[in-house]
């Protein structure tokens, strides 16, 4: 079988968004059940592409788009934003959404897919996050990480959660890049991070917190997942379908446009509960966000769009 999956920087390796760092693991996981990919417009089985149609889906058996979250931003234009992606999911003949939330956001947003639906998840190699722990004084600790921090990912509740969460030895890191630092006692920024610098901190941290409003299916939690972290997070998104067992009640959403530069404030007597609640270790699935668990449902998911 081959598929396209075609990038516009030359190389998925070279990628920094989430998706394309996705797409760098999903690569070689295919390859390895195989499934070869292509990175130009020759004639193959499968067209896959990300978010929405950057080209016409040609030279290929069947098309498929992989949709994350839809635009429900009423700060920025979402209806126009929305426009292409909705054209994806029309034309498709399959669509991989990244949550059950993904799907009802898009279902609402973009309209239902007219071709095969599935629900997998993103994934990483755990075996990557066998790396050297960081020194760190306390023994017990938290790590809050993204590439770049908005709003929607509400940094100062996590702070003062924390702070009020005060438990003994216990120290709270944050990676990304910060436009506001929330200054408290054993609160340290890291500032942005590569990959490998991200794998040693999620080595060493108890715990991570996602309470991104109405994410869908981050990437530093299948990373910290995959890594052995708890995973702290809320109920109003994608994240609690992947860790269950640590999840703090949000405001819920009422699938109609929303400004996230004004997200609803988290409890921050029950995130801090939670926050001590998950200095002891939790299972999660893991099975569910393992690489090349995700690899073999992609495949499936093609030979059920090709008929075979």
């Amino acid at each position: 079988m081959k598929i396209r999956l075609i990038t516009n920087k030359g190389d998925w390796n070279t990628a920094q968004t989430g998706k394309g760092k996705f797409v760098s693991r999903l690569i070689p996981a295919l390859k390895k059940i195989g499934v070869d990919t292509v990175n130009d417009m020759s004639p193959v089985d499968i067209d896959i592409q990300l978010g929405k149609h950057v080209y016409e889906p040609v030279s290929c058996k069947k098309s498929i788009v992989r949709m994350g979250p839809a635009h429900v931003d009423k700060s920025k234009d979402y209806k126009a934003l929305n426009k292409r992606k909705s054209r994806a999911v029309g034309k498709a003949d399959g669509v991989i959404y990244q949550s059950e939330f993904s799907k009802k956001m898009c279902d609402k947003f973009l309209g239902k897919a007219t071709g095969l639906t599935d629900i997998i998840y993103n994934g990483a190699n755990p075996e990557d996050y066998m790396v050297k722990k960081v020194s760190v004084p306390d023994s017990v600790n938290f790590l809050a990480s993204t590439r770049t921090w908005t709003k929607q990912k509400r940094l100062k509740d996590i702070v003062k959660s924390f702070e009020l969460a005060n438990i003994t030895g216990s120290c709270l890191y944050v990676a990304g890049a910060v436009k506001k630092e929330y200054k408290a006692d054993n609160v340290n920024y890291l500032g942005p991070l590569d990959d490998r610098q991200i794998a040693r901190w999620l080595r060493t941290c108890n715990t991570l917190i996602s309470i991104v409003y109405l994410d869908a299916c981050p990437n530093s939690v299948v990373e910290a997942l995959n890594a052995g972290c708890n995973v702290v997070c809320t109920d109003m998104g994608g994240t609690h379908e992947l860790a269950p067992s640590l999840v703090v009640k949000d405001t819920p959403w009422d699938f109609k446009p929303i400004d996230l530069n004004k997200p609803p404030k988290v409890n921050r007597e029950a995130l801090a509960e939670a926050l001590r609640h998950s200095t002891v270790k939790r299972e999660f699935p893991t099975e569910l966000v393992h690489i090349d668990n995700v690899a073999l449902r992609y495949k499936a998911f093609f030979e059920r769009v090709l008929g075979e």
